[in-house]
């Protein structure tokens, strides 16, 4: 993050002085993308993501388990998906593809991205064997 910052720092600083900062755009997606994929299952880890409650606190446990493994498995399906979409996208498309500007390979971010919806997809599935034996109501 500290990175993204400076980077973002430096753009408004060019722009201020009127020096064109070269790729200052793709290098922010570039990190973002990578701040992103470990955030995500972190935050998961930690129970961090929004979950409400108004609906299922009425429910039975049993219920409430039933509808909490209902959700696991449909966000694991989501996350799942999604990293194999990522991946056959990288090798679709080939492994030289680079940015416009700077020419930096794709690859190494796209397949660090896809390796951290593996890692929500992991924390889903614990999730769900929570659920399911019966630890998290």
């Amino acid at each position: 993050m500290v990175g993204s910052m400076l980077i973002v720092l430096a753009i408004v600083i060019s722009r201020f002085v009127r020096i064109a900062f070269v790729g200052g755009p793709e290098l922010m997606l570039l990190i973002i993308s990578v701040v992103i994929a470990f955030a995500l299952p972190y935050t998961a880890y930690r129970k961090g993501h929004v979950e409400i409650n108004i609906i299922t606190s009425r429910f039975s446990k049993r219920t409430r388990r039933i509808v909490r493994t209902g959700i696991s498995f449909l966000t694991m399906a989501i996350w799942v998906l999604m990293s194999y979409a990522i991946v056959s996208s990288v090798f679709e498309k080939g492994l030289g593809e680079v940015t416009e500007t700077l020419h930096v390979w794709y690859a190494p971010f796209q397949i660090t991205f896809a390796l951290g919806l593996i890692l929500l997809f992991l924390g889903y599935l614990l999730e769900l064997i929570e659920n399911i034996k019966g630890d998290r109501i």
